[in-house]
C-alpha cells in the first residue's frame, strides 16, 4: 500500500517537471517569435517611411515644375515638356534667336533685362526732359500769373480810384445839395421869421386897448415907418404895463395873504378891492340845466379834480369871450359833485330881469379845472381834544375830500391852513399847559416861515373854520369827534357875507 503511493507520487513529480520544462520551451518559442515579427514590422515601417518619404520628394519635383510652367515660364500646368519645348522654340528661338546666337532662357532673361534697363535709362532721360520742360512751363505759368495778377492790382486801384473820385465827387455833390438845402431852409426860416415877426408885430398892435390911458398916450402910431423900431417901442411900452401890473399883483396877493380870503367874513372887502373892468380870460364851465323848484343848477367843468362843495362860480353871458368880472348875472354856489365831470350848485344871487338858463358859462379865480387840492398845514390844529390827535384828524379832513397835505410851500400849493398857536387852557397832570407842550420852536419857526412863503407867491391863507366851510363841512360835527358830513343840499343859503369867494 505504501509502495503503491509512492509511485503515484514519483509518477506525478515526473509529469509536474515534463508539464514546467514543456512551458517554459513554449515560453521562449513564443518570445523568440514575437521578437522576430516586432523586427519585421520595424522594418516595414522604415521601407513604407522611405516610400514615403521618396513620394513626398516626387511631389515636390512636380510642384516645383507646375511652379516652374505656370510661374516662371507661363504655360498651362497641364502642358507637357514636348509641348513646353516646341513653344519655347516657337516663343524665344523663333523671335529672339535673329538678336541671339543661342537664345537660352537666361540668355533672354539677360537680354530682356539690359533691353529693359536701357529702356528705363532713356525713359528717365525722357521723363527728367519732360520735368523741366515742366519746370519751365511752371515758371512760365507763375510769371504770367503773377505779371496778371499785378495788372489785376492796378486795375483794383485804378477802379477803386475812380470809385473814390466818384465818391467824393457825390459827396461833394451831397454836400453841395445840402448847402443849397440849408440855405433854402434858412432862406424859408428868414421867410418864415419874417412872417411871424409880421404877425408878431400885427398882435402887439392888437394890444393898445389892455393898457392905462398914459401907456395909450405913448402907444407909437401904426402911421410910423415899421422898420423894427416902432414894434420894439411898443414892446418896450408893454413891459413897463406888465411890470407896473406886476407890482400891483404883488401888492395884492400881500393883502389878500394878510386878509385870509377864505374867511366868510372878508369876500365882500376883497370883491370890493377888485377892479371891475378886470377880464376872466378863460372859462370854467358851462350850465346845462336849471331846476328853479329848488333853485340848482347843473355844471359841466370838463374835470372836477379839486372842486369841492362850498366854491362859487360866476354865471356870464356866453355871447362875450372876455366879459368883465363886474359884468357878472348871477352867484352860484357847489353843493355836490355828481360825477367826473359834472357839479350840482345852489343859485346864491340872480336877477329876474336877465335869469341863468342853459349855455350860461361859469368862471371862479379860486379853482381851475384838473388841478387837485394841495394844502400846506401850520400850526396847532385845536377841535377840542388832544391836539396831536386834532392834527392826524385834520390831515384826514384833507384826504377824504381827495386832497393832499403838504410839508412846503410850492407852485402847486391850493393853499395854507393856519391852525394857530395853542391856547392856554387846562393843566395837564405833568403841570404843562396841555396844548403848548406840542408847541416846539421849530414847529414856531415853520409857521411863520410857510406863511411868509404863501405870501410871497400869493397863496391865499386860511383859518381852521373857514377852511372847513369851503369844503361844505360842519365844524360842529368836528367837534363833537365825529366823522365830519357834507352840507345838506336842501339847506338854507347861507348869507352872502358869510361865503367865501
Amino acid at each position: 500500500m505504501a509502495s503503491n503511493n509512492s509511485s503515484v507520487v514519483q509518477s506525478f513529480s515526473i509529469a509536474l517537471i515534463v508539464f514546467v520544462m514543456l512551458t517554459f520551451v513554449l515560453a521562449v518559442t513564443t518570445y523568440l517569435f514575437f521578437k522576430k515579427a516586432d523586427e519585421n514590422l520595424k522594418l516595414l515601417e522604415a521601407k513604407q517611411t522611405e516610400a514615403s518619404d521618396a513620394n513626398t520628394k516626387r511631389l515636390e519635383a512636380e510642384k516645383n515644375r507646375l511652379e516652374l510652367v505656370k510661374d516662371v515660364l507661363g504655360f498651362p500646368e497641364e502642358l507637357g515638356n514636348p509641348e513646353i519645348l516646341k513653344r519655347k522654340q516657337d516663343a524665344i528661338d523663333d523671335v529672339y534667336g535673329k538678336y541671339l546666337e543661342q537664345p537660352t532662357y537666361d540668355s533672354v532673361v539677360e537680354w530682356l533685362s539690359s533691353s529693359v534697363q536701357k529702356h528705363h535709362e532713356a525713359m528717365s532721360s525722357l521723363q527728367a526732359e519732360k520735368d523741366r520742360f515742366a519746370a519751365e512751363k511752371k515758371e512760365l505759368a507763375d510769371r504770367h500769373e503773377a505779371e496778371l495778377k499785378k495788372k489785376e492790382e492796378s486795375t483794383q486801384n485804378a477802379v477803386a480810384k475812380i470809385k473814390d473820385v466818384e465818391s467824393k465827387q457825390q459827396a461833394s455833390e451831397a454836400a453841395a445839395a445840402a448847402s443849397i438845402k440849408q440855405l433854402e431852409q434858412a432862406r424859408d426860416a428868414a421867410t418864415a421869421q419874417t412872417k411871424r415877426l409880421k404877425l408878431v408885430g400885427e398882435k402887439i398892435s392888437q394890444a393898445r386897448p389892455y393898457l392905462s390911458l398914459d401907456r395909450q398916450q405913448k402907444w407909437p402910431a401904426d402911421s410910423e415907418a415899421a422898420d423894427g423900431d416902432r414894434d420894439e417901442r411898443r414892446v418896450a411900452v408893454l413891459l413897463d404895463e406888465m411890470r407896473d401890473r406886476e407890482r400891483t399883483i404883488v401888492r395884492l396877493n400881500q393883502i389878500i395873504a394878510k386878509l385870509r380870503v377864505a374867511d366868510p367874513a372878508l369876500q365882500t372887502t376883497v370883491l370890493a378891492a377888485t377892479p371891475k373892468n378886470d377880464r376872466i380870460d378863460e372859462f370854467d364851465g358851462r350850465i346845462l340845466s336849471v331846476n328853479e323848484l329848488d333853485r340848482t343848477v347843473l355844471v359841466s367843468v370838463g374835470r372836477t379834480t379839486g372842486l369841492r362843495a362850498g366854491l362859487k362860480f360866476n354865471v356870464f353871458d356866453p355871447t362875450d369871450p372876455q366879459p368883465q368880472i363886474g359884468s357878472k348875472k348871477a352867484v352860484v354856489e357847489v353843493t355836490a359833485i355828481e360825477s367826473d365831470s359834472l357839479v350840482r350848485c345852489r343859485v346864491r344871487q340872480d336877477s329876474t330881469r336877465d335869469p341863468i338858463i342853459p349855455g350860461d358859462v361859469v368862471a371862479t379865480s379860486l379853482w381851475s379845472p384838473g388841478t387837485p387840492l394841495e394844502v400846506v398845514i401850520v400850526g396847532i390844529a385845536q377841535f377840542g381834544g388832544d391836539p396831536e390827535g386834532d392834527g392826524k384828524r385834520l390831515e384826514q379832513l384833507v384826504e377824504r375830500v381827495g386832497g393832499t397835505v403838504a410839508d412846503t410851500v410850492s407852485a402847486s400849493t391850493t393853499m395854507v391852513v393856519d391852525a394857530g398857536v395853542p391856547q392856554s387852557k387846562g393843566i395837564d397832570a405833568e403841570g404843562q399847559v396841555a396844548s403848548r407842550k406840542f408847541w416846539t420852536a421849530k414847529q414856531k419857526e415853520r409857521r411863520v416861515s410857510q406863511m411868509k412863503a404863501a405870501e410871497q407867491m400869493g397863496i391865499k391863507v386860511t383859518a381852521i373854520e373857514p377852511f372847513l366851510d369851503m369844503l361844505g363841512l360842519q365844524v360842529e360835527s368836528v367837534r363833537a369827534n365825529r366823522l365830519p358830513v357834507p352840507l345838506d343840499r336842501n339847506a338854507a343859503p347861507a348869507r352872502t357875507e358869510n361865503v367865501a369867494f
